[in-house]
């Protein structure tokens, strides 16, 4: 097999964590473009990966691709062409995003065309997180759970990521959710992730509303890397022509806290 990405996932009561980097498995004889985009809510500067899969005895290091031309566009008829940075990353320069468009990546890559659309979602205010101490296997530690009100009869899903303001290396990775049995509803769901805050530590905690191909991606994911799929397979990416990887437009929120 190929491996373009890693992520390690934790499936609990409807979330699942994650490191921060993830990955994909190939066939061996496959090598396929990877993409992977991101569109931020308020910003100029907007992103794109593009690198190629290796050979699973290979070190992990993905080659980026250069040389591709790279264009995003807004429903407003905005566009721009990314600049090429080498080593396989493409920025914008200016470039505002806005809550409720939906935006277009372009991709010429080696003779073929990829294209990936998604929308970013309405702000659902983060209103602010609790804590809750408990313990398992033993460790001490608490719970977060964070509170927002859901929308009712809105399709939302949502991406969380908390960490230690003085240790970045004590994080939750990716937390990811979305509204099926909450519709509507004040979140009292807590999230477990990789770390545990204890009191004292200042806790930085992060909220992204995603639209629904980015959920499909990360679940089909989870699905293929925690055995409870059939055979292994490659996320459900929302690129064309069989690119792999995802391109999400996401709005973003953070909100700080000392545990009591």
């Amino acid at each position: 097999m190929n491996k373009v990405l890693i992520l390690t996932a934790l499936f609990l009561i409807g979330t699942v964590s994650c490191t921060k980097v993830i990955d994909l498995e190939l066939k061996e004889s496959d090598s396929q473009i990877v993409l992977k985009g991101e569109v931020n809510s308020g910003e100029l500067i907007h992103s794109l990966s593009i690198t190629k899969s290796i050979a699973f005895n290979q070190d992990n290091v993905f080659p980026g691709l250069t040389g591709a031309t790279v264009t995003l566009t807004d429903n407003q008829g905005n566009s721009e062409t990314l600049v090429d940075l080498g080593d396989g990353n493409y920025k914008t320069v200016n470039f505002l995003a806005v809550a409720g468009r939906t935006y277009t990546f372009n991709v010429v890559a080696e003779g073929e065309t990829f294209v990936s659309s998604s929308t970013i979602p309405a702000l659902v205010p983060l209103l602010g997180i609790d804590f809750i101490p408990s313990s398992f296997f033993g460790s001490t530690g608490n719970i977060i759970v964070p509170k927002f009100l859901d929308p009712a009869g809105i399709k939302n899903s949502y991406i969380f990521y908390y960490y230690n303001a003085d240790s970045l290396d004590q994080n939750s990775g990716y937390i990811f959710a979305n509204d099926n049995f909450a519709d509507g509803q004040l979140n009292q769901q807590p999230f477990f992730g990789n770390w545990s805050p204890e009191s004292g530590d200042s806790v930085i905690y992060e909220m992204y509303g995603i639209d629904t191909p980015v959920f499909v991606y990360y679940f089909s994911f989870e699905q293929n890397t925690s055995g409870n799929s059939g055979a292994p397979a490659n996320p459900v990416s929302n690129w064309s022509n069989n690119a792999l990887g995802y391109f999400t437009a996401q709005n973003f929120q953070s909100f700080s806290a000392l545990v009591p």
